[in-house]
């Protein structure tokens, strides 16, 4: 996490520095991102680095938590009481996402990269840590559903955990099958990653939910 000299600099010289790194680690692995690089470009001493962190994997983590955090603000804001069904609270936490997506390109940039990211081998343990901690708050989602007699109770709250949470990233890959090039460029010109393309997404969300209702919802009699 930064040290407090960080804290301590302008708001714009900070937002400059982790604008800055953001765009490293999106459009490098975090063993190929430099800090080297990064720093010459802000016009900075890289000593000056580590008096704000400790090393690459600490500034890694604080933008990783930042933009979390970020994400979060707008994915809270969706409640799943608010919706009877649970497909309905799915759209709209994917709506809820776009808004953070046109809002904070940056940001949502840095988490689209994260999946390639994390196939650095100096991550593995973290992304390996990461996954088990999502895979059990998707369950946890899960269990509320079967408990309420939403979702189906003879398969596992895991397995059924494990397929939404993979659907959902496998969702994106068959979107950037389907339009080429375009949220790489997007990402690259740091654009919006779904400039251009939210009904694209909005379209496929809806048939993989077409695909995952029918597989996971309580039948009714």
């Amino acid at each position: 996490m930064p040290k407090e000299t960080f804290n301590n600099l302008k708001e714009e010289k900070r937002a400059q520095f982790i604008n800055a790194f953001l765009r490293e680690f999106t459009l490098n692995s975090f063993d190929n991102a430099s800090i080297s690089k990064t720093l010459k470009s802000l016009k900075m001493a890289k000593g000056s680095f580590y008096q704000y962190f400790e090393n690459k994997l600490d500034l890694f983590l604080y933008l990783h938590q930042s933009c979390a955090m970020t994400k979060g603000v707008y994915l809270q804001s969706i409640r799943r009481e608010d919706y009877d069904d649970f497909w309905d609270f799915w759209r709209a936490m994917y709506r809820s996402g776009l808004s953070f997506d046109r809002e904070h390109p940056l940001r949502s940039n840095f988490m689209y990269s994260l999946m390639d990211t994390m196939n650095s081998p100096s991550l593995k343990e973290i992304y390996t840590e990461w996954r088990s901690k999502a895979l059990e708050a998707m369950e946890s989602m899960i269990l509320q559903e079967v408990e309420k007699g939403k979702f189906r109770k003879d398969v596992s709250t895991k397995k059924m955990a494990f397929m939404l949470l993979t659907t959902s990233s496998q969702l994106i890959d068959f979107l950037k099958l389907k339009m080429g090039t375009a949220l790489d460029d997007n990402v690259m010109n740091g654009r919006p990653i779904f400039a251009n393309c939210e009904e694209d997404l909005m379209d496929t969300l809806e048939q993989f939910i077409s695909l995952m209702s029918s597989a996971m919802n309580e039948k009714t009699k």
